[in-house]
């Protein structure tokens, strides 16, 4: 009776903080960067016969900060869920049809408060456990799931039986002997591989409640269920099989008389063994099918993710396919941010003062192309965003370990941007501070032949700098716009307003008193600019 109470307890405080948390901004999870690397496993294993055009890759993802955008939009219950959500993030293959379906889950799930929390309740229960993120490249290699001897399980317990049997129908003492010792050395055996095996175990049963969730969805959401129904079907045995493995794998306490039970009393039998043999036969000749119904449970969850991100947030549109124009972009992380716009129509070189806002426009323009391809959700009051790969040259650093200075490591990020537009799909390429890791003169000369290169190309560019003469030299050529400041009571105050044309103003000398350097330093500068 306790038990039973408490449970209900339980569940009741289930529901209320799935109810409470559905757009709502998630609490930050200190785990999820200890396990990004678990995250990424479908991501690594999905990505590997895509072109590299439809990948944001490693530089372009941690140029732009999308482990913390992806924090932000990270509101699924599943691991499931948070590894698809990941994977979905990095490959930008955005079709008309794909969008179409995905829009119309997240807006049932939106809208739809009983299906959803039912369906929520159901992701809650798989959780995020580290070790089922492994779950798609086991799936690559069930059979090293098998156990050893397994062959001979069926065999024990059918000995075990018919020795039973036969001692109980002759009265021989004798077959009731090698009953016991058959049944003494199952339950040694049984123990032996428990102990051995309980990762596999655990795996295997996570595996199982997948296919349960699966198909407890598509009682659910009947109308999702299409693409599914065959693989349910074929898979829904080794589901039912899931009760029998959780209670082999259950944690136990010494008091725990179930536990008992099942170790010593049916560990004789081995029917958990052999169950969970089965399972992983049926998983084996179906590995396709399971991935099917692991990325439909991840899909689902990330329609729900999806939805209850857009509530989270202080204003998104849903993108329409065209030309790349903003009206009201903002950078998702950054609240209170001030909104801009962009009316892209030729690659545009970005001029301004120090921390004006340059780099935080062009990473949100970036940030929003991805998430509008892969979320369908842009931070923006409209957007159009046409079909495009993404590629950035923004964070450099000079990397010591391998002994590249910034200069090579930088014309290494903008050669990889140029192989990337000798493809068909059209790029959007962003670079922060183009070549600054070399002199001036021929920094300029360099620069002008690498964007005019890229305007020849089936590329959009912004491209953000401090040399004044590069937008001018190219001004006939790209669309120039330009961030400022105002000095007022002798501090820097900047509006984060972009505007057109070329900025006619430096802060450089002017932040050296804004951070409180010596009085003599800022007035030999000045002098020296004068000069």
């Amino acid at each position: 009776m306790i038990i039973f109470i408490s449970a209900r307890r339980s569940t009741k405080s289930t529901e209320k903080f799935l109810q409470n948390s559905f757009g709502t901004v998630r609490e930050h999870d200190s785990y999820l960067e200890q396990r990004m690397d678990n995250v990424a496993a479908l991501f690594i294993r999905s990505s590997k016969d895509v072109p590299g055009e439809c990948i944001v890759d490693d530089i372009t993802w941690n140029d732009l900060g999308m482990d913390g955008i992806f924090a932000l939009a990270d509101h699924t219950d599943s691991f499931a869920g948070e590894q698809c959500l990941y994977s979905g993030m990095r490959i930008l293959s955005r079709t008309t049809e794909d969008t179409e379906l995905r829009e119309k889950l997240i807006t049932l799930y939106d809208s739809d408060d009983s299906r959803r929390l039912a369906v929520r309740k159901i992701l809650y229960g798989l959780g995020k456990p580290i070790s089922s993120y492994d779950i798609p490249d086991i799936a690559e290699d069930i059979k090293s799931l098998h156990m050893p001897g397994a062959k001979l399980f069926p065999v024990q317990l059918a000995a075990l039986i018919l020795t039973g049997i036969g001692a109980a129908v002759t009265k021989s003492s004798e077959l009731a002997g090698i009953c016991m010792v058959i049944y003494l050395f199952n339950i040694v055996q049984h123990l032996r591989l428990k102990a051995r095996s309980e990762g596999k175990m655990n795996l295997v049963f996570t595996m199982s409640r997948i296919i349960s969730s699966a198909e407890s969805i598509c009682r659910i959401v009947p109308e999702s269920a299409d693409s599914v129904r065959e693989p349910v079907g074929r898979l829904k045995r080794a589901a039912a099989a899931s009760a029998v493995i959780e209670q082999t794998v259950a944690p136990r306490t010494t008091d725990d008389l179930t536990g008992l039970f099942y170790d010593y009393v049916l560990g004789g039998l081995m029917l958990d063994l052999i169950v969970y043999e089965r399972t992983v036969s049926r998983l084996e000749n179906s590995s396709q099918e399971f991935m099917e119904l692991y990325r439909f449970v991840g899909r689902t969850d990330c329609a729900i993710a999806i939805a209850s991100f857009r509530r989270s947030l202080e204003h998104y549109c849903i993108p329409v396919s065209g030309d790349l124009r903003f009206s009201g972009l903002v950078h998702p992380a950054i609240p209170g941010a001030v909104p801009n716009d962009l009316d892209f129509r030729k690659n545009i070189i970005l001029t301004g003062s120090n921390a004006s806002g340059k780099s935080t426009f062009i990473k949100a323009a970036a940030i929003n192309i991805i998430l509008a391809h892969t979320l369908n959700t842009c931070t923006a009051a409209s957007a159009s965003v046409p079909e495009c790969g993404v590629a950035t040259s923004m964070a450099v650093r000079d990397d010591i370990l391998s002994g590249e200075s910034y200069y090579i490591r930088e014309i290494r990020y903008i050669k990889r941007m140029a192989d990337l537009c000798s493809g068909s799909r059209m790029m959007f390429l962003a670079i922060d501070e183009i070549l600054r890791g070399t002199n001036t003169r021929e920094r300029i000369a360099a620069s002008k032949a690498v964007l005019r290169y890229f305007g020849s190309r089936n590329c959009i560019l912004i491209a953000a700098t401090h040399d004044i003469e590069l937008a001018y030299a190219l001004d006939s050529e790209f669309d120039n716009y330009y961030f400022t400041e105002t000095l007022k009571d002798g501090d820097v105050v900047f509006d984060y307003t972009i505007r057109p044309g070329i900025s006619t103003t430096s802060n450089a000398i002017r932040l050296l008193g804004a951070v409180g350097f010596p009085e003599e330093i800022i007035s030999a500068a000045l002098k020296e600019l004068e000069e």
